[in-house]
């Protein structure tokens, strides 16, 4: 991906309207949390990003920032994932066979209240014995086998007008009041991956295609993301398919097109854990409550090829990058 200029993260960023913005981030956020320098912060700020003042300190919309830092390329936290999964990635090989684990770790959102912790999982991520078992728990982790979709395919010549389509949209994270505009779309080309599915789902239907929304996470080793997609109908089953965010992950330079082309299903790197109705925002469903709330969670993910299969060793290619184990950060 080759960086933008600062003005032209301000003019993307200005697309959003200012009633959707939460402004509950530092200057000190910014440095830490996105690698935007206090020099770089005063450039944006100069150039129209929003921000507002209070007490004497400058406070900034998170989602601003992290599409800045997306745009400028800035050394973040979210580009060194990006490189962690470029290592998983670099074949659809490395995902052809075997299985996912995922343990999920959640803690309590409201530390010291009366009485004990009671959680309820979401019975979708387990087998229905496992799923009686934990739908309430103590417990604070959980470890899964996902169930992955799906099988490699290739949607063919008529799928290309869809591939197409997903190319003339440019990636912008969005706040969850816009996640399902497709007139913010239509106006501004910028979509993440919830407001590039619902409208790709249309355009797939208009195709000829029976196509619905997918919601669900993302498999990046080791650190899983949620994610929205679109599913077609071939034969008796559903297929995934993504060439929005194959081709973000293209310009990004975390896939290679010529192995991961648009036209084909992702396979193997997609757990779906519900299908949305196209006129609706895929919103994600808690995976745990606790007394109601949503109860933070996060999910760390190790792909296990299977036992019987041994695969060649390239020279100079390490494990990690074979897909047989969890990448170090």
């Amino acid at each position: 991906m080759i960086p933008i200029s600062p003005a032209e993260a301000v003019a993307r960023a200005r697309t959003v309207p200012d009633r959707f913005r939460s402004y509950t981030a530092t200057a000190g956020d910014a440095s830490r949390a996105y690698a935007i320098s206090a020099d770089l912060l005063e450039e944006l700020l100069d150039l129209g990003l929003p921000g507002k003042t209070s007490g004497g300190n400058i406070l900034l919309d998170p989602v601003d920032l992290e599409n800045c830092s997306t745009n400028l390329r800035t050394d973040s936290p979210q580009w060194a994932v990006l490189n962690i999964w470029k290592k998983h990635l670099g074949s659809p090989r490395s995902v052809d066979g075997g299985t996912c684990e995922i343990r999920i770790a959640w803690r309590c959102p409201t530390p010291g209240h009366p009485g004990d912790c009671a959680y309820l999982v979401d019975p979708r991520l387990t087998d229905p014995e496992a799923a009686r078992a934990h739908h309430q728990t103590s417990s604070t982790t959980l470890t899964i086998t996902a169930n992955v979709a799906g099988q490699a395919h290739d949607l063919g010549e008529s799928f290309k007008d869809v591939a197409g389509a997903a190319q003339e949209i440019t990636y912008h994270k969005l706040p969850d009041a816009l996640a399902s505009d497709l007139r913010f779309l239509q106006d501004t080309g910028l979509a993440d991956c919830r407001l590039a599915g619902l409208h790709l789902t249309a355009v797939a239907q208009e195709a000829g295609f029976t196509a619905r929304a997918a919601q669900g996470y993302f498999l990046g080793i080791p650190f899983p993301a949620p994610h929205a997609w679109f599913e077609v109908r071939v034969g008796r089953r559903w297929v995934a398919a993504d060439p929005f965010f194959l081709n973000t992950l293209h310009q990004w330079g975390v896939m290679d097109a010529r192995t991961w082309p648009l036209t084909h299903s992702p396979r193997n790197v997609f757990w779906r854990t519900g299908v949305t109705p196209p006129a609706t925002a895929p919103a994600h469903t808690p995976l745990v409550l606790h007394l109601g709330r949503p109860a933070p969670a996060s999910l760390m993910a190790r792909w296990k090829a299977p036992a019987c299969v041994q695969r060649p060793h390239r020279q100079g290619v390490t494990a990690a990058e074979e897909g047989g184990h969890q990448p170090s950060a």
